[in-house]
């Protein structure tokens, strides 16, 4: 069998990294937590976290041997309580750009094997909880036991009712997060289902972003294509409004390769701008009501951008 790595494509391990270098970073993940937990009220400050080794302990009841097993991220939390004590846990984050089925059940082994590792190696014994961090467009409703397997009311006295936490950028409010990087993110995912075109009109108003932070677009939307431009990019710094250009571009090279010729884009085109000048209509709508494909918008929207309607 092959390795878990081995079966990955190279863009898929370098998301990953990606994902995991960003969330690592204590002022993403104490932003990430107030959000999610508070609304945005700072009650965790980034002195309470302190990145912990990410390896837990499964054991064999059967040989009795331990293996690792890694996760993406884990934090060591100490919250100072208004009685002068302080609380100390282990806050996991795991991304996911999917809905997993199986996520619930990952977590609980997550959280038991690094409690197993920490009781084992340092004789301490810490509350281990995990936040799940994702661009899935299945809503992860089920997020307790009894929502997963639709436990009946007359059981649910005998099941324990684990939570799960789930945080989809998606459908998060931007308002409750302060980091400009995390609200650039989830604004751009908040505009990303909407329109292509409204996601590049996004884009095309950050001025200049940090290289990595465009990484992050990519990785998270798993968009190749946004990838694939970086990486030719040569300084730490983009300029957006070039850079979407050439996504605009390399979205009208990608329709022209997937079969459209000119004479059904010209149709098409013809056709909206009549529809335009009729109703009034934003070309967005014109296309709705036309029942454009997706995969030819992007031709079409550069063909006006190009053109100045």
């Amino acid at each position: 069998m092959k390795k878990e790595n081995e079966k990955k494509s190279s863009f898929m391990i370098k998301k990953d990294e990606i994902e995991n270098i960003f969330f690592s970073r204590i002022e993403i993940a104490a932003d990430l937590l107030n959000g999610y937990y508070f609304h945005g009220q700072e009650v965790i400050e980034s002195y309470h976290l302190e990145s912990y080794d990410p390896y837990g302990t499964n054991v064999n009841d059967k040989t009795n041997e331990s293996s690792e097993l890694r996760r993406d991220i884990l934090f060591k939390v100490t919250v100072h309580l208004k009685n002068e004590q302080e609380f100390v846990f282990l806050k996991g984050i795991e991304v996911e750009t999917k809905k997993n089925y199986h996520m619930f059940y990952r977590v609980l082994q997550y959280n038991a094997s690094t409690n197993l590792r920490i009781v084992d190696t340092t004789h301490h014994d810490y509350v281990v909880d995990t936040l799940v961090v994702t661009t899935s467009k299945i809503s992860w409703n089920s997020t307790t036991l009894y929502d997963l397997y639709h436990v009946p009311n007359e059981i649910q006295p005998m099941i324990g009712n684990s939570p799960f936490h789930v945080l989809n950028l998606r459908t998060a409010n931007p308002e409750w997060f302060h980091h400009p990087e995390l609200k650039i993110l989830i604004k751009w995912f908040n505009v990303y289902d909407i329109s292509e075109e409204e996601s590049y009109q996004f884009l095309n108003s950050l001025g200049t972003l940090p290289k990595y932070l465009v990484y992050m677009i990519a990785a998270l939307a798993e968009n190749k294509d946004i990838f694939d431009l970086i990486e030719e990019e040569k300084g730490e710094e983009v300029k957006m409004e070039d850079f979407v250009e050439k996504l605009l571009n390399k979205a009208t090279d990608k329709g022209f390769d997937k079969g459209f010729d000119k004479g059904v884009l010209e149709t098409t085109i013809k056709n909206l701008i009549a529809l335009m000048q009729n109703t009034g209509w934003s070309l967005h709508k014109a296309m709705d009501m036309n029942n454009v494909s997706e995969d030819l918008r992007p031709s079409i929207n550069e063909w006006f951008r190009v053109n100045g309607y």
